[in-house]
């Protein structure tokens, strides 16, 4: 994004890179679930979703907030 606003991306190269962009979010967060071994997460008991829960409300709470302060 910061390569973007400051042009140093070509225009015939954005439209590639912002197709591109899902695709290798998409890569990523299923290489993120391959590379999880549920069974070591299940010993380790509900703490692990219970702090992804908390992290995910806090920052979507933080996210609106701001969101609603500066716009």
């Amino acid at each position: 994004m910061l390569a973007n606003s400051a042009g140093v991306v070509p225009v015939v190269a954005h439209d590639g890179l912002v197709a591109l962009t899902p695709v290798l979010l998409t890569l990523a967060l299923t290489a993120l679930g391959l590379g999880t071994n549920f069974r070591k997460l299940r010993a380790l008991g509900p703490k692990p979703l219970i702090l992804g829960a908390a992290a995910t409300v806090w920052i979507s709470g933080v996210s609106l907030a701001l969101a609603l302060l500066l716009f």
